[in-house]
């Protein structure tokens, strides 16, 4: 077989060569030879000599032709998964900066080509500086320059041609609440009851395991009772944006640019 996109390149059998030889001469010297009677004579000795080379380059040919298709395949793997995905990007950015991020996903016509950006960092410590160059970087690194960054930090990176790129992207805006806990004590459970400062210390670990920049606030995710607080029979987790004016329990719905930000540690009651 000839080589092929699909298949690649096989090399082919002793007969299939011996076959292609024989109507070869049939056509040359205008003979009568089939795979069968042309054995024994003189061109079936040359051909012999010669279809061993031929079967020796072609399986060759195919080693190499195996080589390039995976080299393709892969090639095609990075191209068709490329490292500039919104996940990719922000597990990047999460992985090698220990930074919370998140892209605003866009669906208004007005704001095709732009690119909103929001990092979850400190811009008040000292290594501020140093913290924002490495997200410039990794923008320029991983993500094209041919789109209009948005935001109120900016920086520049110099490419290897020279030409200086500048981008922009943006601060989280901290969304204010106070949390409380009611946990109400199950009367048939052998579990031992947690006081408020172990269920306090839960929740925590929850928030900072469970919670990122960009998801919407989901109070029930935070305590669970067979998770988390198996002698319990009810959990009830609220929170208040107007310093405990009003307290909600339902999801809170997040902009993409929003992050929650507990003002005080969770008022914790066990019932």
């Amino acid at each position: 077989m000839s080589f092929d996109l699909t298949n690649g390149y096989q090399p082919r059998t002793f007969d299939e060569i011996l076959e292609a030889f024989v109507l070869e001469v049939n056509e040359q010297f205008s003979t009568t030879y089939d795979a069968t009677t042309i054995v024994g004579t003189e061109y079936y000795r040359f051909f012999y000599a010669g279809a061993q080379l031929v079967m020796q380059s072609e399986s060759y040919t195919a080693e190499i032709t195996t080589k390039m298709t995976d080299y393709i395949r892969t090639a095609n793997e990075a191209i068709n998964l490329p490292k500039s995905t919104i996940d990719g990007f922000i597990t990047g950015i999460k992985t090698d900066l220990d930074l919370d991020a998140t892209i605003k996903d866009i669906v208004l016509e007005a704001e095709a080509g732009y690119m909103f950006l929001i990092v979850d960092v400190d811009e008040t410590d000292p290594d501020y500086a140093t913290t924002k160059q490495a997200i410039i970087d990794r923008m320029h690194d991983w993500l094209t320059a041919a789109l209009y960054y948005n935001g109120t930090e900016t920086g520049s990176k110099v490419a290897l041609n020279g030409q200086t790129f500048n981008y922009k992207f943006g601060l989280p805006v901290d969304v204010d609440i106070l949390v409380r806990v009611t946990v109400t004590a199950s009367a048939n459970s052998t579990s031992p009851v947690l006081n408020e400062n172990q269920i306090r210390d839960i929740f925590n670990a929850n928030l900072l395991a469970l919670y990122r920049l960009g998801l919407d606030f989901e109070p029930e995710k935070y305590l669970e009772i067979s998770r988390d607080l198996p002698f319990s029979s009810n959990i009830l987790l609220e929170y208040s944006e107007d310093a405990g004016t009003t307290w909600l329990a339902v999801p809170r719905s997040m902009a993409y640019n929003e992050k929650i930000n507990l003002t005080a540690p969770a008022t914790i009651s066990v019932v």
